[in-house]
């Protein structure tokens, strides 16, 4: 359901004055699009991810959040705020 299914659960969950949170165990993109729905969302108050360094959350996109403090900023930018970096795509490809 991606983006718009949690965002229409975090609705959900708000009006039932519960809390929601995401997580990113994935990717950079993973992350800025998790990122985009807590911001939105009132109902999402923590956010959730791995500390370890991997090439497709820190080398796959220019622009990806690094938390701050512990704290995590907004997206900024157009779309999900990032730049997929096609080299490493091209780099990681699985169908050559």
């Amino acid at each position: 359901e991606g983006i718009t299914g949690f965002t229409k659960a975090c609705e959900r969950i708000h009006a039932a004055r519960r809390q929601a949170n995401a997580h990113s165990w994935s990717s950079a993109i993973v992350l800025a699009a998790s990122l985009a729905v807590t911001w939105s969302s009132p109902a999402c108050r923590q956010f959730e991810t791995k500390p370890l360094r991997n090439p497709m959350q820190h080398d796959l996109a220019e622009g990806a959040a690094v938390p701050v403090d512990g704290l995590w900023p907004q997206p900024q930018g157009a779309g999900l705020g990032i730049a997929v970096d096609h080299d490493v795509v091209d780099h990681y490809r699985l169908d050559r």
